[in-house]
């Protein structure tokens, strides 16, 4: 018996939202909104900051180029 395609792809990759940094599609459940700007991003993109368990976008976080921290 043949086996069904398997799907490497994680199920909220499916949805009709696209992220603003890597143009990938993800379900709007699963959005995240970056702490300091409120721009939406997919769970890819997102940059945790655990000492202060912040989430930013890769152009609000601290250590990056263009970032505003």
């Amino acid at each position: 018996m043949a086996q069904p395609a398997r799907d490497d792809h994680p199920w909220w990759t499916g949805g009709e939202e696209r992220c603003a940094f890597c143009l990938g599609r993800y379900v709007h459940e699963m959005e995240i909104r970056c702490l300091h700007c409120d721009r939406p991003m997919c769970p890819l993109c997102v940059v945790t900051v655990s000492a202060r368990r912040e989430r930013l976008c890769p152009e609000c976080e601290p250590s990056s180029p263009g970032g505003e921290g």
